[in-house]
């Protein structure tokens, strides 16, 4: 996972893990782990996420996340394997 600018700090994050299904237009997992334990060593967003990406301007919207910086709205550009997230400021 990379952090471009003053985004949030994820240094501690070693596995990020998305499953979504497009036929379906519903995400089945969102978590990631840390290898530190903060905020947790295992982080479940799937119940802190509200999403459209099956639409032209794919979004995702965070909220308690327990991560400084991380929550907030952002753009998801998804191309092949890459998924991005664009959090606007």
């Amino acid at each position: 996972m990379y952090v471009a600018g003053s985004g949030p700090n994820l240094c501690n994050v070693v596995n990020f893990n998305i499953n979504w299904s497009l036929e379906n237009n519903r995400i089945w997992d969102i978590a990631f782990n840390t290898n530190d334990g903060n905020p947790d060593w295992w982080v479940n967003l799937l119940n802190k996420v509200t999403y459209t990406f099956n639409t032209s301007n794919p979004e995702i919207s965070i909220s308690g996340s327990g991560v400084s910086g991380l929550d907030g709205w952002g753009m998801c550009p998804i191309k092949l394997t890459i998924f991005f997230i664009i959090l606007q400021c």
